[in-house]
């Protein structure tokens, strides 16, 4: 089942929020969006686990629930 992609941030409810496909050589891609960034608070989540990211931190492939 698929994850309906957020209109919004989940943080600051902005709609000025970067939809992030991590490239082919990434180990943790896969076929659609994989976090999402907000530009008004600056803060990323994960699209499958809806938990904010650390710097430097990357989605597991569907929230690590593979």
């Amino acid at each position: 089942m698929l994850t309906p992609i957020p209109d919004r941030c989940p943080h600051c409810q902005s709609k000025r929020i970067t939809l992030v496909e991590y490239s082919y050589d990434d180990p943790n891609h896969y076929d659609g969006v994989s976090e999402i960034q907000c530009k008004r608070c600056k803060k990323r989540f994960g699209r499958w686990s809806k938990k904010e990211l650390a710097p430097g931190e990357a989605e597991k492939i569907y929230g690590g629930n593979t």
